[in-house]
């Protein structure tokens, strides 16, 4: 897996301004030789700001496609996470929409992101720029569950589309491909990788590891046996 060419000088550099305020878990996981898809819980932002920290490798992540244009990031922003979300209001609330729409929207570019479209014909768009990363070598992280403010508890469901990508190499490139589950340990600030996963047909093969995933990433097993 190519792991130090990826992210760029801004990605790079709010990661070691991040390191100073958060401590970045223990890694007490194991990375695949080559590409695979790693498969973390979102648990309010721990997991995407702990396995971006903590795993390392650089990974490309799948992000939803609103964070990676810069009207839309801070549409977001403003209307939902600092108004439904943080109770803000007025000119405040757009003040602040505006500010974190334009330090993210870099920050997922230089990270190479890759934006996620749900439904029609985008979806399709969100696997081929996957594929793309796939076939050069480096590998994905993608945060999947539903209900994704859920910090603790079992991991109930998850979006399953991302596991085609399986499928998908297998046919282009006659290797199966890794889907690794990483486990949040908050109570030990430790981060591990279990048994890989593979998705041979996603008619045949999907529910069952979405399902297994989903057991392993809130932590209910330490293997996906």
């Amino acid at each position: 897996m190519k792991r130090n060419h990826i992210y760029g000088p801004y990605a790079r550099l709010t990661m070691r301004i991040a390191k100073i305020f958060i401590q970045p878990y223990r890694w007490e996981g194991t990375l695949c030789a080559g590409p695979a898809v790693y498969v973390c819980r979102h648990a309010d932002m721990l997991g995407p700001i702990q396995s971006i920290l903590s795993v390392p490798a650089q990974l490309h992540p799948m992000v939803l496609h609103v964070f990676t244009t810069l009207q839309a990031c801070r549409r977001q922003y403003s209307e939902y996470t600092f108004t439904a979300r943080c109770g803000k209001s007025g000119l405040f609330r757009r003040s602040l929409g505006w500010l974190a729409g334009t330090l993210v929207v870099p920050l997922m570019k230089s990270l190479q992101a890759i934006p996620v479209y749900r439904g029609g014909y985008n979806s399709i768009k969100t696997l081929r720029i996957a594929m793309k990363h796939l076939l050069n070598g480096e590998s994905i992280i993608v945060w999947p569950d539903i209900n994704y403010t859920q910090k603790t508890g079992i991991v109930e469901k998850i979006y399953p589309g991302f596991l085609l990508l399986g499928e998908m190499y297998l046919k282009q490139t006659g290797r199966p491909l890794p889907i690794v589950p990483l486990t949040l340990r908050e109570d030990l600030h430790v981060i591990t990788s279990s048994a890989s996963l593979f998705v041979n047909s996603y008619h045949s093969d999907a529910e069952a590891t979405a399902s297994k995933l989903a057991l392993v990433i809130s932590g209910g097993s330490k293997t996906a046996e």
